[in-house]
């Protein structure tokens, strides 16, 4: 009869029977043949065999290992949270002063004729800034354009020109502003000195100008006293520059406070 050598033991050695159980704090039986090494003390039990491995949430990264440093934070979102004080509304509306002054006459000059025992008044075509097509038509066009730009600030969102250079948007604006408004301002001025060049006057078929409409009536013996007539266009335009002004010096120091105080870039919503 063949002999086989016995099988490799499947489980943990057991004592004979009848023998005395082991002293307190004696190792425990050496592990099963084939069996994987014990997990540390408090580890999760394993999960049953052919489970799929637990899935990790979305997003969610790889723990880093012990030890290590702690991940630098990241860098806050700000292109959604910029938002520029209350004081910003005076730029749209600066803009909207200009846009009306450029659709109402800047100049409706009135002429006063006197001679022969009579005197009569005349009141000509008005002269409007976009028919102009000089100085008169700029500062709405960059008054409307700084809006459009003011607006994304006061919407939240910081316009690529006013974040150029690293400055706070609401400072770059506020410069902005402040140059807008000078230069529409010295356009105005340069404009009031221009129209008596610019303005025609129509007559019997003739055109004269300012100055040759006076000569022409005195060489018939008439004494003609011209005058600007209602200006609520220009003084519209004039306002709208002045308030492009104040708007970027209340925006330059609004942000200076903001920085000075160690303030978020973000404004809280105006209103």
């Amino acid at each position: 009869m063949t002999s086989y050598p016995p099988p490799p033991p499947t489980g943990a050695q057991q004592p004979p029977p009848g023998s005395p159980p082991p002293p307190y704090g004696s190792p425990p039986p050496p592990a099963p043949y084939g069996s994987p090494p014990p997990a540390p003390y408090g580890s999760p039990p394993p999960a049953p065999y052919g489970s799929p491995p637990p899935a990790a949430g979305v997003g969610t990264p790889a723990p880093a290992p012990y030890g290590a440093p702690a991940p630098p934070p990241a860098a806050p979102d700000t292109s959604q949270a910029v938002k520029a004080p209350a004081v910003a509304w005076l730029v749209p509306i600066a803009a909207l002063f200009a846009l009306i002054g450029m659709f109402v006459p800047w100049f409706k000059a009135k002429a006063t004729l006197t001679g022969g025992g009579q005197t009569t008044h005349h009141t000509f075509d008005g002269l409007y800034s976009f028919k102009d097509g000089k100085l008169g038509l700029l500062a709405p066009i960059l008054l409307v354009i700084l809006a459009i730009g003011v607006v994304g600030l006061l919407v939240g969102k910081a316009p690529a020109r006013f974040s150029r250079g690293g400055g706070h948007p609401v400072a770059s604006a506020g410069k902005a502003s402040l140059i807008v408004g000078a230069v529409s301002l010295v356009c105005v001025v340069i404009a009031w000195f221009l129209v008596k060049s610019q303005y025609k006057f129509k007559d019997g078929g003739i055109s004269y100008s300012w100055d040759n409409y006076i000569k022409a009536a005195k060489d018939a013996g008439f004494k003609l006293e011209l005058s600007r007539g209602p200006q609520v266009g220009y003084f519209l335009t004039i306002a709208a520059a002045v308030l492009a002004i104040v708007a970027g010096v209340l925006m330059i120091l609004a942000a200076r406070r903001a920085s000075g105080a160690g303030a978020p870039s973000a404004y809280p919503p105006p209103g």
